[in-house]
This record gives structure tokens, C-alpha cells and sequence, in this order.
């Protein structure tokens, strides 16, 4: 038996003994290490300098995630491990594997990059599986295609080597479209439910994709249990990053519009939701100019046509500064606008 198989059958046993705890603390870990290989003295020596606990968790995926994103997870790890210990690609290459196969998994860390064909990068890996789009670090970043060596394919957003956004997943025969994370589908909501107009800018995607996630987050928070202490922090914190996203966002429309003399803000999204073949209704009070039924509004860079105006349940042709009103605009989605948004109005 060799050495790394030695390693991964420790390290599988101490997962099925002791579970996900076990990887938190990397001092328990190198002392249950210790414990289960007495020998091995090198190979010990170079996993207690490199694995913290940081690092631990990390390299704890292998227990955790579908095997699909395991390859390009495995190979991120691995450049950590030589960038932040300047070990050798054997000894990285080493580390990573005794994980992946304590978990059963056998996946090749080496990529071979093949020359760029029809404008688009292509990885090739050694497992058969392949990638053509975008890239960023060597790693899929943007649009692209993965393909598996059984013929399951995923089509759409990567983030950082991961499966993340809008996209089209076929596997097993089965086609799923909508949002993913971390590879796994969140919604059945398809790209062009949650992506822009073509004509939109690539502010106005990412604040949409923004607005889902923080949806898509806070329906999960709500499906927690009361034991789930540790994901509803890491939830909320989330969420928190996102609305902080969202409002630098408001604050550099603001800023952009006051140049333009002729474009003013005139009422803030206090709520906003869709009727069904009708429109978005937004919800606030009208501070500045007169709103008439027929106008035309801007949010977010986009005009669109208001198709009527209610306030205190009654039907308005119009409504004027410090009337709080509900709105109803043609052609404005629900993944259009989000709570504090701005509304402006283009006046000659």
C-alpha cells in the first residue's frame, strides 16, 4: 500500500468517526493523525507545516461537494498550497490527493491547456472532461461550457472555477435551467427571468444577479432551523455584503445622474412586486414634479411607460410632491428594481 493510500485511509477514518468537527480544528486533526500513522514520519512532517485550520476546511470539500466541481475546486487548492508554502507541485499535488481519495474521489490535478479555438479558451483535462469560454487566472471565469466525460453538460456562468449564476445543466438525460450556486440549482428561474435586456448594461446584470442571490439567500435563511446557528451568520453576512453592493450602486446613479440637468430624482422604491401579465407596481412617495398617468420614468438606465397611478386605494390621473403612491409601469420586471431603488424622470 502506498503512502498516500495510507494517509487517505486515515484521514477517511477519522471523517467517519468524527464527522465534520474533525476538520475544524487542525490541531485535533494532526493529533488523530498521529494517532491512526505512527510513521510516515516526512509525509506528517509536511502536512503539520502546511495544514492550519484555514486550510483544512478547505480541503474539507471533498466530503462535501458533487463530484463536477471537485476538479477545479482540487486544482485552486493546490495553487494555494504552493503559493503560501512554496512547496513543489509533487508535494502540493500530494497533499491534495490523500483528501480526494480518502472521499473515493480520483481526480487528475493536472490541466492541459490546448490552443485557443473559435475566439474561446479550451481546457482540456486528463479525466476527459473539458471547458471552453472564458477565463480568468486559468481558471473558467464568465460564460462558458463544461462538458463531463459521461456527456452531462453545464452551460452558462462561472465564477473563480466555480459553477455560479445563470445557466443550463443537462445530466442524466434530465435538463434544469435557472440559477445556480456552487453548482447546484437555487431556482428554476431561467437567465432571461434574472439577466438584463441585451440592450442593458453590465451594471444593471450584476445588480439583477445581486437582487436574485439576496432573494434566493433569505428563502433559505427562513428554511433554517433553529440549530443552524453557524449558516444563518454566514447567510446574513451575505446578505449584508449584497445590500451594501446594492447601495454603492444607487449612490454612483445618483452621482451620475446630477450631471445630467434635465433627469430628477423623484421617488424612492419603498416595495415594489408584479401582477402577473400587467407590469411591476412600485411603491413610495412622490417627492419632486408631477406624475401623471402616461409619463415615462427611468430606472435603473431603462424608461418605461406608467400605465397607472393609485393612492389611499383610489384610482389617480395624476399625483404631485408628498402624495405617497402606488405605481404601476409596463415592461418593468421583478428582477428590474429592488427596495431603494431611485426613480427619475427626464424633464425639458
Amino acid at each position: 500500500m502506498s503512502n498516500i493510500d495510507v494517509l487517505s485511509n486515515a484521514i477517511k477514518h477519522i471523517y467517519e468517526t468524527r464527522g465534520e468537527e474533525a476538520f475544524v480544528n487542525a490541531r485535533i486533526f494532526h493529533a488523530l493523525l498521529d494517532d491512526i500513522v505512527p510513521t510516515l514520519s516526512n509525509e506528517r512532517r509536511i502536512l503539520r507545516s502546511v495544514i492550519d485550520d484555514s486550510l483544512l476546511k478547505q480541503l474539507s470539500f471533498v466530503f462535501k461537494k458533487e463530484e463536477f466541481n471537485k476538479q477545479f475546486e482540487a486544482i485552486r487548492i493546490k495553487k494555494i498550497i504552493e503559493d503560501n508554502n512554496g512547496l513543489s507541485e509533487k508535494w502540493s499535488s500530494f497533499i491534495v490527493e490523500t483528501f480526494m481519495y480518502a472521499s473515493g474521489c480520483n481526480l487528475e490535478l493536472s490541466l492541459e491547456k490546448s490552443e485557443i479555438a473559435n475566439e474561446s479558451n479550451v481546457i482540456v483535462m486528463s479525466n476527459g472532461c473539458k471547458y471552453e469560454g472564458e477565463l480568468a487566472n486559468g481558471k473558467p471565469h464568465g460564460k462558458g461550457k463544461y462538458i463531463w466525460s459521461n456527456g452531462d453538460i453545464y452551460e452558462g456562468e462561472f465564477n473563480n472555477g466555480e459553477i455560479t449564476g445563470n445557466g443550463i445543466m443537462i445530466k442524466n438525460g434530465e435538463k434544469q435551467s435557472g440559477y445556480f450556486e456552487n453548482g447546484i440549482l437555487q431556482s428554476n428561474f431561467t437567465s432571461s427571468t434574472i439577466s438584463s435586456k441585451d440592450n442593458d448594461s453590465e451594471d444593471n446584470k450584476r445588480k439583477r444577479a445581486l437582487i436574485y442571490k439576496k432573494e434566493a439567500l433569505a428563502k433559505e435563511l427562513k428554511s433554517l432551523g433553529v440549530f443552524d446557528v453557524k449558516r444563518k451568520m454566514e447567510i446574513k453576512k451575505q446578505i449584508s455584503s449584497i445590500d451594501f453592493d446594492l447601495t454603492l450602486n444607487r449612490v454612483d446613479e445618483v452621482l451620475k445622474n446630477a450631471n445630467e440637468s434635465n433627469v430628477i430624482h423623484i421617488m424612492t422604491v419603498d416595495d415594489c412586486f408584479s401582477i402577473k401579465g400587467r407590469g411591476t407596481v412600485l411603491v413610495g412617495k412622490l417627492i419632486y414634479n408631477r406624475l401623471n398617468n402616461g409619463d415615462n420614468i427611468i430606472v435603473n438606465g431603462n424608461n418605461y411607460l406608467v400605465t397607472a397611478i393609485e393612492s389611499n386605494k383610489k384610482i389617480l390621473n395624476f399625483a404631485v410632491p408628498g402624495d405617497y403612491i402606488s405605481i404601476l409601469v409596463r415592461g418593468l420586471e421583478k428582477y428590474d428594481v429592488t427596495k431603494g431603488d431611485f426613480i427619475y424622470m427626464n424633464v425639458n
